[in-house]
């Protein structure tokens, strides 16, 4: 077993290489950086999510974004069981993957290191949850590290386009048994909506009438807004802009932008709306803002959520007669403003906590609490509540405002901040407490600030306590600045080190912003002349030491106030100091490239006393290839092709010096000649030729290739293969006995232009790059969709979704949506609508009781269209965990007395629960797909085989019972679906059978012939 996976996980990372020089750091946001740099960490992050699962046992999640940086970004952080983000101790194992070399038998050991340090085993059980934003790279990305994920065993969920805090929410649900909720998407809905809803309809003349207009940072949050928008259209009104029509991801818009920039985003009307908001790219943080009749423009964020939330809950917990029962809290760092900080502990009576800068700070320091409140001046946070909140019989009154916050926590998403669930939560307040957006804002008034910051050697030589809020280190420093503060009215300052870069943040508030600004600067001045003071002792090193070194040295101090001096000290060099130092020409672990220069040789240059002896020794096999004092000469007809490490020692009697250095030298010999043939709209035949018979020699070639978006521009062919990370890679391996290679690509996709490139490798060493062969792959009917989805979504609407083709499908794409709640009519008449955008549309339909809707989808463009199979949708369709999926569906046939045999199996647990199976079939034969039609399979009337995990099910019955047509022969599309025991229908089988059935001519009657059996 470890050999097949350690074949994967090379083939893996030959396909996605590290670039050279590239290491990344796991922060709170988890790797990210340019897409086009990532596909090799994302390898790791499969590793690692797939040996946290292993570790705790439960369901481990994976993001892929970059909230809310530019589109070219993006990156993925770790979810762990209960929706928080990756412990911290983690962080360490992820950065030690980062920063691994990308060999397979460095990485190898390291994970066995790992999973024996944790004490894990290759085969144990290990489930991973996959979601992405709307970014173009990131179902490769997500595809990455699902196959890196699989080949440490593994089982996948991919959710695929989700928001960030969807995926939190869902990890949760899932690994406490659907205690917190559903674990799909519609269960998120189903909880925050239901929720909404209840709490304003059970609030007798609460009316939401302001329109909000959100603007959706042209990100996934617009998505997942249209459907808040379907369920809660009669009791929100919303309007969704920058929803990703038009407009790049992030630009100009988004929660971020506004709260950098204090103004209302692009593609917004700021005139028609009473107030505006927006979340970001990944729809995890919420700003909301307005327009004064003045044109001034406000802007709300962390610290005026953490106020009403924490204005509404505590007003509730009163009317409840809860407050002294229930420990409540509101959590800030050091950079919530004052004011807001003096309105909830003196106006609302409610304790605030301090922490330190940082998300997992305020989350951990919320946990204290059974009711804790935290929001980022960014907008991005959340309540975690352990309050139970049980009704006492209490007065009616007492007991409305227990059940309002009980479903109003229901509206929260506890895992993470997440701005759909924020949004909904402050629209409840603000319709509840009948409060203007102005009157949010007026609640209290902001004291003016200024941050200001200063670089600084080390940052670690400032030392802070009470929150950061106060300094200990250097000493006095925190005096000055108490002194300072003394100076203003409302004044309050203090100075920090930054967690990343080495800089000192100083954040100064007061009364008035002319007081906040002087404040700011005096207490940048005071660590600027403290700044003398951040000093340890320091030392002078002379490495490499010569008689010329000999003489008197003073260490210098210097800054923008002045300059101190050192006392005076002395060097004397004697002979024993004088140790071998090798020349500046060349660099220690440098590489040099002989493919592309006419470098004939390599000269090593060492000085000492006494005059040290220089050699020349390949490290491969230790090889000495040149010795001589003082110098030695690597003559590169002595070299070996290929990448190969060279070692430069320089020895006296006092010591020795040496570096590496790598030479990359090609073979010329060889010369690779690549030519196609049989394009089709899939694949295409690569050949290749070897200029001479030494085709033994290579260990492998590796096939680069690319798609080009102009299919007519016309690329020079000589024109060099500049960045091979812009290509995708084929591991070949030659096992051939002449030296004549073809390799047949597929998974093409049709109609595009694709650039194919050849690489050969003797060893690790590879040879120049073959010349370039362009091609523009066929045109066909597009791709059957495969993964047809549905539900109800409330009285008057369905949701129906699949998975869009993995290709272009061709130029001038779009899909057709029929369905009908009546199968006696012919497909020709069923109602239909044309989709050009995403692969989802909402039907309007009145839904009864016994409801069922059935649905196909076409996928067409100029070549034609194929329909996908049908998929049913009913009132009580249900998502059982407790039942599986039906497998090795079959049909067999007893010619000679007409019996029809059905065969499926089912896990020994789902038996339990199902009451009946319902077959729906229909005939493909002469055109007649038409109808679809039901026969009941009763549980009672199945043979039961048992296995040792699974039962397997045969129903036997008589061919008439198909009320079939009279033709020569019959092509039967088959389905399966399961009714369990409460009348509840799960999805039915996604691919279906076909059965051929052929009359013939008996002595008395007309029989069915079984002839062939199709599998989808």
């Amino acid at each position: 077993m470890v050999d097949t996976v350690k074949e994967k996980l090379t083939a893996l990372m030959l396909e996605y290489p590290k670039p050279s020089g590239i290491i990344l750091g796991y922060g709170t946001a988890g790797f990210r950086a340019r897409a086009d740099i990532l596909p090799w960490i994302m390898i790791r992050i499969g590793l690692l999510a797939s040996l946290r699962s292993k570790v705790k046992q439960a369901c481990i999640g994976v993001m892929i974004t970059a909230s809310h940086n530019p589109e070219h970004d993006n990156g993925a952080k770790l979810i762990d069981p209960y929706g928080e983000m990756l412990d911290q101790s983690w962080e360490v194992y992820a950065n030690n993957l980062s920063s691994l070399d990308d060999n397979i038998r460095v990485l190898w050991d390291y994970l066995e290191k790992l999973m024996t340090q944790l004490n894990v085993q290759l085969n144990d059980k290990a489930t991973v949850a996959i979601a992405y934003d709307t970014r173009q790279s990131s179902p490769l990305l997500s595809n990455i590290v699902q196959r890196a994920a699989e080949i440490l065993s593994a089982n996948i969920m991919n959710f695929e386009l989700m928001t960030t805090p969807q995926l939190h929410y869902t990890v949760r649900c899932y690994n406490d048994n659907e205690l917190y909720g559903r674990y799909t998407e519609a269960g998120y809905f189903d909880k925050i909506c239901t929720a909404f809803r209840k709490l304003i309809e059970m609030t007798s003349g609460t009316k939401c009438s302001e329109q909000l207009a959100i603007d959706a940072a042209n990100g996934i949050g617009a998505q997942k807004l249209v459907y808040l928008n379907q369920r809660l259209s009669d009791l929100l009104k919303i309007e969704i802009f920058n929803d990703g029509t038009k407009g790049h991801l992030n630009e100009k818009c988004g929660a971020d932008y506004v709260k950098l920039y204090q103004k209302a985003p692009d593609g917004l009307p700021l005139t028609n709306y009473p107030k505006y908001c927006s979340i970001d790219g990944d729809a995890d943080r919420l700003i909301y803002y307005f327009i004064d009749e003045n044109q001034y423009f406000h802007m709300l964020d962390g610290d005026r959520f953490s106020v009403l939330f924490a204005s509404f809950i505590s007003n509730k917990l009163k009317e409840a007669k809860l407050i002294d029962q229930v420990k409540m809290g509101v959590i800030q760092t050091a950079y919530a403003n004052g004011n807001s900080t003096n309105y909830i502990v003196n106006t609302m009576k409610v304790p605030v906590a301090c922490v330190p800068t940082g998300v997992k700070h305020l989350h951990h320091k919320a946990l204290d609490y059974d009711i804790g409140i935290y929001f980022e001046a960014n907008g991005h946070g959340t309540n975690k509540v352990k309050a139970a909140l049980e009704d006492q019989s209490r007065t009616d009154e007492e007991r409305l405002a227990a059940n309002q916050l009980h479903v109003f926590i229901d509206i929260i998403n506890e895992t993470v901040g997440d701005a759909l669930a924020d949004l909904l939560a402050t629209e409840a307040i603000l319709c509840l407490m009948n409060l203007s957006i102005e009157g949010w804002l007026h609640l209290y008034n902001d004291l003016p600030q200024r941050q200001l910051k200063v670089a600084i050697k080390d940052r670690t030589m400032i030392q802070t306590t009470d929150a950061e809020r106060r300094c200990t280190a250097p000493a006095h420093l925190q005096d000055c600045i108490d002194e300072l503060v003394s100076k203003y009215p409302s004044g309050r300052s203090f100075v920090r080190p930054s967690g990343t870069e080495d800089i000192v943040r100083v954040y100064a508030e007061a009364a008035t912003q002319v007081d906040a600004d002087k404040l700011a600067d005096d207490t940048l001045k005071t660590v600027l002349l403290y700044r003398n003071d951040l000093k340890k002792k320091s030392s002078l090193l002379i490495s490499s030491v010569n008689h010329s070194d000999d003489g008197d040295y003073v260490c210098i101090a210097s800054n923008e106030f002045g300059r101190s001096f050192s006392s005076k000290r002395s060097l004397i060099v004697t002979e024993r100091m004088v140790l071998p130092r090798i020349h500046t020409n060349l660099q220690n672990n440098s590489y040099i490239d002989l493919r592309h220069n006419d470098m004939k040789e390599l000269v090593c240059i060492a000085n000492g006393y006494p005059i040290p002896d220089v050699t020349w020794i390949r490290v491969f096999d230790w090889i000495l290839l040149a010795r001589n004092q003082s110098h030695a000469i690597l003559k590169f007809d002595d070299i070996m092709h290929g990448v190969n490490k060279y070692m430069c020692e320089a020895k006296n009697k006092h010591g020795l010096t040496k570096i590496f250095i790598d030479i990359i030298k090609s073979d010329t010999q060889i010369k690779l000649l690549l030519y196609y043939s049989n394009i089709k709209s899939r694949s295409i035949i690569l050949s290749w030729y070897v200029s001479n018979e030494r085709y033994d020699r290579f260990n492998y070639f590796i096939i680069y290739y690319r798609r080009l978006h102009n299919l007519y521009k016309i690329i020079n062919d000589q024109d060099e293969m500049i960045n091979n990370q812009d290509y995708q890679k084929v591991l070949i391996d030659p096992r051939t006995t002449n030296y004549n290679f073809t390799f047949q690509m597929i998974d093409l996709i049709p109609f595009t232009k694709y650039e194919f490139r050849l690489q050969g490798l003797i060893g690790d060493v590879p040879t120049d790059y073959s010349n370039p062969v362009f091609i523009i792959t066929l045109d066909i009917v597009p791709q059957k969709i495969e993964n047809l989805h549905g539900y109800v979504w409330n009285e008057t609407s369905v949701v129906v979704h699949w998975t869009p083709p993995n290709s272009t499908n061709g130029p001038n794409f779009y899909y057709i949506l029929y369905y009908t709640t009546n199968t006696s009519i012919p497909f020709s008449q069923w109602s239909d609508v044309i989709i050009r955008t995403y692969p989802f549309h909402i039907i309007s339909l009145p839904i009864s009781s016994n409801f069922q809707l059935f649905i196909r989808v076409a996928s067409v463009n100029t070549k034609g269209l194929i329909l996908s199979d049908f998929h049913i949708i009913n009132n009580s369709l249900s998502n059982n965990r407790f039942i599986s999926t039906i497998n090795k569906f079959q049909c067999f046939s007893n010619n000679e007395n007409q019996l029809l045999t059905l065969q499926w199996s089912i896990d020994h647990k789902s038996h339990i629960y199902i009451e009946k199976y319902l077959l729906y079939y229909s005939d493909l034969a002469q055109n007649n797909d038409d109808f679809i039609q039901l026969l009941i399979i009763p549980i009672d009337l199945l043979s039961i085989d048992r296995q040792s995990t699974y039962n397997l099910l045969k129903y036997e019955f008589n061919m008439s019972l198909l009320n079939l047509n009279y033709n020569q022969y019959h092509i039967l599309r088959l389905h399966l679906s399961i009714i369990d025991a409460n009348q509840n229908q799960l999805l039915i089988t996604l691919s279906p059978i076909y059965c051929i059935l052929t009359r013939k001519l008996g002595k008395n009657n007309t029989i069915f012939s079984l002839s062939e059996i199709v599998i989808d």
